[in-house]
């Protein structure tokens, strides 16, 4: 059992993250871009390596084996992220419209 289901630690609060706007105070692709290759020099001695969607901009995490770069983990999975993009094309193909 868990403690937070056993009434011991009180569940973490569930914030909803911020929704995408339009104006200039948000950051681009190049920033994000360049933000993680800064994060990725410093993390790699960990075996983490972060990417960014070539699809949707939504950052990848990966788990690499730092002797052989091989790729031992990835969040989200490269099925998910698959799976995202066809959804993405289909959208609004899912609808009949002859209501």
């Amino acid at each position: 059992m868990l403690l937070s289901q056993a009434g011991l630690v009180p569940p973490p609060p569930i914030v909803a993250p911020p929704s995408p706007t339009a104006d200039d105070s948000t950051p681009g692709v190049g920033y994000l871009s360049d933000r993680l290759h800064s994060l990725n020099g410093v993390m790699s001695q960990y075996g983490l390596r972060f990417e960014l969607s070539e699809f949707d901009s939504r950052v990848i995490t990966q788990v690499v084996d730092r002797t052989t770069g091989e790729v031992i983990r990835q969040i989200p999975a490269e099925e998910m992220v698959r799976i995202a993009e066809a959804f993405a094309e289909n959208q609004g193909r899912l609808v009949d419209a002859s209501v």
